[in-house]
């Protein structure tokens, strides 16, 4: 990796970056010459929508609770393990809901400021002060605007990074949410979604959790991984809709990946194989281009253009996997 793009990672979003949904996902703005070279595993929020990836139990109850808290100006916190479908979850709601919803997907080592920077960027408002202060100009924005908004928070785990206690995670930063929801809510919701180990792991550290302001304002929805026979249909769309082959051997490994919740789940397994395509499919990175640029995914499908199958093999998959964290 060169050393711009490195230390350009390294950093804290800044605010140009926050208006650019790419990069406050953290996608690379540009592919290298061998995309499994990058050593960094891909954002999620596209990958549902290249990969079509099917609903799955508990979906319907997510999105009538996400829904219920919406109406109702509530906070929620959608909780599972990593590949449950909490990403999927959230862009599938916004594209539902009735009510105006904007996501956020919070980057790693993010602050207060830059969580109050994406959050206002994605209403179209851009204040210029402190943290303090960009609180209260953000509660009295979405009060003068007196509609009904929804905000999407995804990986607010990143919020929390570990302290130097063994087992504790830093959860004061959130709080900050709850702030503005407490002045809010005749407006405002917020529906979070993080992985269940945070919670464990925060119920271990001084900052118990059920005592927390931030998480007695929230209830919660568990979900689980994905079962076998859906996965097995995903992997099938796949090889149907870019015209290759995936080895019997390849198939079995990314099932287990599937099922490895505790190693990433269906989000790692998903990302392997993101990687995978972009190197063996000539086309995908135009594909990925058109779906960045808001094409429907059928037309995009119509730029993968070679005729004959192109095979996947066990090594091409196991470089992928040796570059994925």
């Amino acid at each position: 990796m060169d050393t711009e793009l490195a230390t350009r990672r390294k950093r804290n979003p800044s605010v140009e970056d926050l208006n650019d949904p790419l990069k406050q996902a953290g996608y690379l703005s540009r592919f290298h010459d061998n995309p499994l070279r990058v050593n960094e595993r891909l954002a999620l929020p596209l990958l549902p929508e290249i990969f079509r990836i099917v609903p799955y139990p508990n979906y319907n109850a997510a999105i009538g609770l996400m829904d219920d808290a919406a109406k109702l100006h509530l906070m929620l916190r959608i909780i599972g393990d990593p590949g449950s479908g909490k990403t999927r979850l959230l862009l599938e709601y916004k594209k539902k809901s009735e009510i105006e919803a904007h996501y956020v997907a919070v980057p790693k080592h993010s602050s207060d400021k830059d969580l109050l920077l994406m959050i206002s960027s994605s209403i179209g408002y851009y204040p210029y002060a402190d943290t303090s202060s960009l609180q209260v100009e953000l509660i009295a924005h979405i009060n003068n605007q007196a509609r009904p908004v929804v905000f999407l928070i995804d990986e607010v785990d990143n919020m929390c990074p570990k302290t130097r206690q063994k087992n504790a995670s830093n959860i004061d930063k959130l709080d900050v949410l709850r702030f503005i929801w407490d002045y809010t809510r005749k407006y405002a919701s917020f529906i979070l979604a993080a992985p269940y180990d945070l919670e464990a792991k925060i119920q271990k550290s001084d900052e118990n959790i059920t005592n927390s302001q931030l998480y007695r304002r929230c209830p919660a929805h568990m979900l689980t991984g994905m079962p076998d026979e859906q996965a097995r249909i995903l992997l099938s769309s796949v090889e149907e809709d870019f015209n290759i082959i995936l080895d019997e051997v390849v198939k079995n490994k990314l099932l287990q990946r599937i099922h490895q919740i505790k190693r990433g789940g269906l989000g790692v397994a998903i990302d392997i194989l993101f990687r995978v395509l972009l190197v063996m499919v000539p086309d995908m990175k135009d594909f990925y281009q058109a779906l960045v640029s808001d094409v429907d995914r059928n037309d995009a499908l119509k730029l993968i253009s070679h005729k004959n199958p192109i095979r996947i093999s066990e090594d091409v998959l196991l470089g992928a996997m040796s570059m994925q964290r």
